[in-house]
């Protein structure tokens, strides 16, 4: 079994309880739908796309090589940071704040410098692939089981 299927079956055991239909305002989002229905209802366009849009998230995250103590910086960098559709472009900024600021770079004996540019030099779904990981992480408390289970460390 690989380590995404035991994270979601972690997170699924926690939502047993939950029904599996989801609902919720489409918004601005709505254009977007419905140039892409194609004939279909709405609730399986956004279906479709959001499972596009995970499997791109996992690609993604395959081309990152971190260690763990570098995924470590980053989620505490990251912790508490909220991030937009527009905003993700500018993480390397936040990191690199965070750094400098609070010496993480010291604190997990990496080269912040190098690190900063990694994640800079990332594509823009490369970058949206690792800030959810990054938020993953969060929620599960940025173990080493965790960092390993999500994909953010694969060593």
């Amino acid at each position: 079994m690989s380590n995404r299927t035991r994270v979601a079956q972690r997170i699924n055991h926690n939502h047993e309880e939950q029904s599996d239909r989801i609902t919720f305002r489409g918004g601005t989002l709505i254009p977007e739908i419905t140039r892409r229905a194609l004939g279909s209802s709405a609730g399986l366009t956004v279906k479709r796309d959001l499972e596009r849009y995970y499997a791109m998230l996992r690609r993604g995250l395959e081309t990152i090589s971190l260690s763990e103590a570098e995924a470590r910086l980053l989620c505490e960098a990251l912790r508490g940071w909220i991030f937009d559709i527009y905003s993700y472009e500018l993480v390397w900024a936040r990191i690199d704040d965070a750094i400098r600021s609070d010496a993480l770079d010291r604190k997990y004996k990496v080269d912040g410098t190098a690190l900063v540019e990694k994640v800079r030099g990332l594509m823009p779904g490369q970058k949206l692939s690792l800030l959810d990981a990054i938020e993953i992480a969060l929620v599960h408390q940025v173990s080493p089981t965790a960092l390993r289970e999500i994909g953010l460390v694969r060593e």
